[in-house]
């Protein structure tokens, strides 16, 4: 048997328990934003519904960059850096991307934030997937 819950999970019935078979809640839909400068811009909140494993990935990218650029992609539980990527562009004329993922335990009402940054005015690609993994 097979359940799927409100929060977009998959369970399967073992014999003797519940487990999650999938709860994977999407490679959220690939966005641009404005960005300003040096200045931190959230693109991603989440609320965590129940206690478990959260595997979090998240990533971004200024297309294509000068030389002594940088962006970075900061992971935040409630408020806390967990997980950095900072990527620089030692040359001009590459993509210059970051990406950054961790698995973390967490408690219902536990928050996740995705925060970007970039050196330069651009607009930045960015996208976030997250799944529990227990």
């Amino acid at each position: 048997r097979i359940h799927k819950s409100p929060f977009g999970e998959y369970w399967i019935w073992m014999g003797d328990a519940w487990r999650v078979l999938c709860g994977h809640y999407g490679s959220f839909p690939r966005s641009a934003l404005s960005a300003v400068a040096n200045t931190d811009h959230q693109v991603f909140t989440f609320t965590c519904h129940r206690d478990g494993l959260v595997s979090i990935n998240a990533h971004a990218n200024l297309g294509t960059a000068s030389a002594n650029q940088y962006m970075y992609v900061v992971i935040k539980l409630n408020g806390v850096a967990s997980a950095v990527h900072t990527g620089y562009a030692h040359t001009s004329g590459i993509v210059l991307a970051g990406s950054t993922s961790h698995i973390v335990p967490m408690v219902a009402g536990d928050i996740v934030t995705v925060e970007v940054k970039s050196s330069v005015n651009a607009t930045v690609n960015h996208g976030v997937g997250l799944s529990y993994v227990d």
